[in-house]
């Protein structure tokens, strides 16, 4: 299924009313329908802050193209710092996986509005802004609160995101409505191939590719598989989760070595490294 954002679909109604009936009404993660360990006024209230602080400032500053480091960087910290409910701050970059699956809060209030380390993602930023940024990228997976798919429209005219999780998505356009002609969101496991053929529908070609969804090793493959074709010569396919493997949770790391070494494809690929972190990290390449 794809959502292809659009203002005029939203039911009619102050923002206020579209909130507060999505909360009443929406199943996610509670009975009663409310966010785990976040009061709905505050909530609501802190939707018409985001909205001011980050929605605006990013109209003045990047829809007019002044899509610099500068501008980007502040933007997403603003992002990480006022997010309407997720609380959690940037991953730190100094604990490891058994301690930050540990000390997890599984409220909704202590999640990070982005799970990244900021100075890897930010490494990343200057990279794409130096070759591919303004353009079309694809995300296979949004992760909890939508923040790479935020990042992404600061820096490309168009985004494509495929995630598993349908109430992820519903929840990032109520929150955040991302302008319609940019965003669009694709329902659905990305390894099967009616979600491939919409993505292939949906855009022909992308300059960037992030593969952060399922990260079991054989799914992690299917992915790059199924959609590295769609990114053109000179544009940069990335994975996140590279530096650690945990044996059925984080098995990311084990493709990418194996797709440096030659062994995927019988040609090794040239990888560069963001490994600033103790478990995260993000690796990727330019293809030729």
């Amino acid at each position: 299924m794809r959502y292809q954002t659009n203002h005029n679909a939203l039911p009619v109604g102050s923002l206020d009313g579209l909130i507060g009936n999505w909360l009443d009404n929406h199943p996610w993660l509670r009975d009663d329908g409310m966010i785990k360990g976040v009061d709905k006024d505050k909530y609501t209230a802190n939707i018409d802050k985001t909205d001011e602080n980050i929605n605006s400032t990013m109209s003045r500053k990047l829809l007019n193209g002044d899509r610099n480091f500068e501008n980007i960087a502040s933007l997403l910290d603003n992002w990480v710092d006022n997010h309407p409910w997720a609380h959690g701050g940037w991953v730190p970059e100094n604990v490891d996986w058994d301690e930050f699956i540990a000390n997890l809060d599984q409220n909704d209030a202590g999640a990070n509005p982005i799970q990244q380390v900021r100075e890897e993602i930010m490494e990343l930023v200057k990279v794409l802004l130096e070759t591919v940024s303004g353009r079309t990228a694809v995300e296979i997976g949004m992760g909890r609160c939508g923040g790479s798919h935020y990042l992404w429209s600061l820096m490309f005219d168009r985004v494509v995101t495929v995630d598993v999780d349908e109430k992820l998505i519903q929840r990032f356009i109520y929150e955040h409505m991302p302008p319609s002609n940019q965003s669009t969101f694709i329902f659905g496991k990305s390894f099967e191939n009616n979600v491939a053929d919409e993505v292939g529908r949906t855009i022909r070609h992308c300059d960037f590719m992030l593969i952060d969804g399922d990260h079991s090793r054989d799914a992690v493959e299917t992915d790059w598989r199924m959609y590295n074709h769609l990114v053109e010569p000179g544009g940069i396919i990335a994975f996140h989760d590279t530096i650690k493997i945990v044996p059925g949770e984080l098995e990311v790391a084990g493709f990418v070595q194996d797709l440096e070494s030659g062994a995927v494809t019988g040609n090794p690929v040239p990888m560069r490294h963001i490994h600033k972190s103790k478990f995260v990290g993000i690796s990727y390449y330019t293809v030729s």
